[in-house]
């Protein structure tokens, strides 16, 4: 019973060398412009929202979970908690289609087999229902997003600033980078 307590306090006080890495970070972002884009009966509307909606002013985040297993491999679950974008990708290292060395980033095929880019300057993310989150980064850590959902009759288009987005986004690269080398 001693040993098993001895050992169980070891563990607990050890560092835990074989735990998996784990990156988490947002894109703090705020609201812009945003337009709402119908075509019934052959007619062409245009809102500047709608009841219930998002509104200019409001923010969101787009959040990144980069997971390391023990067995070598990594998966990336990109979300949102925007309430008119629907969002959820899940990446995995089998996934990737191609490495972006213009770009400095990395192609994938998500779980819903839509494609993926995330670059140190650039993302383009798709999301369920047309359901499009796409950015390039304007100033050191500042990017410009570019949202839109929508199929068939209408659309709906946000644009957004994201202000500060963590080093995190670089450190999780550059192990992906290490990864495919």
């Amino acid at each position: 019973m001693r040993i098993i307590y001895a050992l169980s306090l070891i563990l607990l006080l050890t560092p835990n060398v074989m735990a998996a890495e784990e990156i988490n970070f947002s894109f703090s972002c705020k609201v812009l412009d945003q337009q709402i884009l119908e075509v019934m009966d052959g007619k062409s509307s245009r809102y500047s929202g709608y009841k219930g909606g998002g509104s200019i002013g409001d923010t969101f985040k787009l959040s990144f979970s980069y997971d390391e297993s023990l067995d070598g491999s990594y998966a990336l679950a990109i979300r949102t908690d925007h309430e008119d974008v629907v969002l959820g990708s899940f990446i995995s290292d089998g996934g990737l289609v191609s490495q972006i060395g213009d770009w400095n980033g990395f192609e994938w095929k998500d779980s819903s087999d839509d494609i993926q880019l995330i670059s140190q300057d650039i993302l383009n993310i798709e999301g369920i229902g047309g359901a499009l989150i796409t950015g390039r980064r304007y100033y050191k850590d500042d990017w410009n997003l570019l949202l839109r959902n929508g199929l068939f009759d209408d659309v709906f288009i946000q644009t957004a600033n994201c202000m500060n987005v963590p080093d995190e986004l670089g450190i999780m690269l550059e192990k992906i980078r290490i990864f495919h080398k």
